[in-house]
């Protein structure tokens, strides 16, 4: 494996010396990236069909992760075969995201799948962190989270016009 650790660009993916402003901000760009994603991958399914673009998508996403992965320097895999079985869904729940959205996209348009998706993900995540479902440390649910779900919910109601 090669070990270039002490960039600092892998310490950043790492989440070292990263401040939440940052994180955030990250957060805020993965997401922009998603709406990209959603759209080129609709694009390629209308010429090669849905289930095919996904598996191109994952298979250019798996590509760069192994690129990642040898640049890293975090742990090993081994350790894989060791975990609760639960901890493997994530893939699959990635592809039935990239999948979904292929097939949404070309009905409903990249914005309003993309607010549903982010509806989706956040009401469910705040259920996680309230109850510090999969490990995760809790953070009760409280009035301002829940007036801000009920934002989102009216937002994606309007975006949905």
């Amino acid at each position: 494996m090669v070990k270039l650790s002490r960039c600092y660009e892998f310490r950043v993916l790492r989440g070292e010396n990263m401040s939440n402003f940052f994180a955030v901000g990250l957060a805020v760009v993965i997401g922009a990236l998603t709406s990209i994603q959603s759209a080129v991958n609709s694009e390629l399914g209308k010429y090669i069909g849905g289930v095919a673009a996904a598996l191109v998508s994952f298979t250019v996403g798996t590509t760069t992760l192994v690129v990642f992965y040898l640049f890293s320097g975090e742990g090993g895999l081994k350790g894989v075969t060791r975990v609760a079985p639960y901890l493997l869904i994530g893939g699959m729940f990635g592809a039935m995201f990239v999948f979904g959205m292929i097939k949404l996209v070309p009905r409903i348009g990249v914005s309003s799948a993309s607010a549903g998706v982010i509806a989706g993900q956040l009401l469910l995540a705040m259920a996680i962190d309230h109850f510090g479902w999969f490990g995760v440390a809790k953070h009760s649910l409280n009035w301002v989270r829940g007036m801000g779900a009920l934002l989102l919910l009216l937002g994606v109601r309007l975006m949905s016009k």
